[in-house]
């Protein structure tokens, strides 16, 4: 059908049926992985005998069977998901059909989306049983139509009834709530992050008084703060409070002489982008890529990122562009540094299909493995690639296996025999 040549009437009725396919889909889904989790049973695997060893995961609340490790890989591989996606699609599945058993039967009916079941599920998981059955009872009926507000409520109350000691979140009994958290691991492209908290009510009239002083000091005629508006000063000026407590010797009560900052960030920018000059005012528009703010880094402005190389004190290195096309060889099983760097550098995440997690943290697998009595030159950039422990572990005994194609080009193909292609621009089913 297409808009053309089709009647508003008949656009929504085809949006309606595609709605009750797509719904149907959805809940056969969710029942496949329910049973693949019953073909993967805590009885099929074998007694672990180290970390690297598959073991049996509890994946939803007490009392729901635990599963085959290694199995949910697969799974949620074919379906174009992270293994944590895979194993919360089955996780949900099992605590829906297990300890909700009237939205389960919702479900299978189809007079429940799953997407509202997994909703229900998602929060019963850390209740007991009689909590889940409670939840379950109240729920099944209006599950179609109750807001998440409402479902926290009901889940509240459950904690209540259930869970030995638990106050409820308003109620008379609270510790103290006193709490202060910096969003280092999320950075905007302005380059700025969250903080928040709760203080006590003297400690925080004083941090006003001391925030309010500085932000009027800033913002005099040739100060750092000259043109900014106030909020941005306070900003600037908790920053400054805290490079000067940090020079503080809290031993001997000394401040010595101000020094540059106190963060340390790799930046991956253009290098043509850095060095131009903006002709004017007017943003540039480009942007450098941040490791050190969580994940596989954030975005920020070359503008910012200017800013910041100009401030006083600070303290700029740069290291040779790293050829992650070039094949290095050494004669070793130990992986050297530099080569370390390169497949880094060429991968950026985990090569194990849909996986995110950042090539930094991740191990650097021979993807064939390494031969002591082999040929030489058998750690190097052509069979070498960042794989996270998790992949690494199911790459050497969970049946899957890889090759490099071209470098950053690699084709898996799982124990079931199913074949993914992990590009630089993603994993594609082959």
């Amino acid at each position: 059908m297409t808009s053309a040549s089709a009647t508003a009437p008949d656009l929504l009725a085809f949006a309606r049926e595609q709605r009750r396919v797509a719904d149907r889909a959805e809940a056969d889904l969710f029942a496949a992985a329910a049973a693949w989790a019953d073909q993967h049973a805590a009885d099929s695997v074998a007694p672990a005998l180290g970390d690297w060893d598959e073991k049996a995961l509890p994946l939803a609340g007490e009392g729901t069977p635990e599963v085959a490790e290694f199995c949910i890989a697969e799974f949620a591989a074919v379906l174009g998901m992270t293994t944590h996606a895979g194993r919360a699609l089955i996780g949900d599945a099992l605590e829906t059909r297990h300890r909700l058993p009237r939205v389960w039967r919702r479900v299978e009916a189809g007079t429940l989306q799953v997407w509202r079941a997994r909703q229900v599920a998602h929060l019963t998981c850390g209740l007991p049983p009689e909590g889940a059955a409670y939840v379950d009872e109240r729920v099944a009926d209006r599950a179609h139509r109750i807001g998440y507000a409402s479902l926290q409520r009901l889940l509240e109350e459950a904690r209540v009834r259930f869970v030995a000691g638990h106050q409820p979140e308003d109620g008379p009994v609270r510790p103290d709530g006193r709490t202060l958290k910096v969003a280092l691991g999320k950075m905007s492209t302005n380059g700025t992050t969250d903080i928040w908290g709760e203080l006590d009510y003297a400690d925080a009239a004083d941090l006003e008084r001391a925030i309010a002083r500085r932000a009027a000091a800033l913002g005099t005629e040739g100060s750092v703060g000259e043109g900014l508006d106030l909020d941005a000063r306070r900003a600037l000026a908790l920053g400054e409070m805290a490079r000067d407590d940090l020079r503080l010797d809290l031993a001997t009560g000394e401040r010595p002489a101000r020094t540059g900052g106190g963060i340390e960030l790799k930046v991956h920018v253009n290098a043509d982008d850095l060095t131009t000059s903006p002709a004017s005012d007017a943003p540039t528009g480009g942007l450098a890529r941040v490791e050190g703010t969580g994940g596989n880094g954030s975005f920020m402005t070359l503008d910012r990122l200017r800013e910041w190389l100009q401030r006083p004190g600070a303290k700029i290195s740069l290291r040779t562009v790293i050829d992650t096309t070039a094949t290095i060889r050494v004669d070793q099983w130990e992986i050297p540094d530099r080569l370390r760097r390169q497949v880094e550098a060429r991968d950026g995440t985990c090569r194990f299909p849909f996986c995110d997690r950042p090539a930094h943290s991740a191990d650097i697998d021979h993807i064939t493995p390494y031969d002591d009595d082999g040929p030489p030159g058998q750690t190097s950039s052509d069979n070498l690639a960042a794989c996270c422990r998790t992949h690494h572990r199911h790459k050497t005994h969970a049946g899957w296996s890889y090759l490099m194609l071209d470098p950053g080009y690699y084709l898996w193909r799982s124990p079931a025999g199913h074949r993914f292609l992990v590009t630089p621009n993603g994993t594609r089913i082959v």
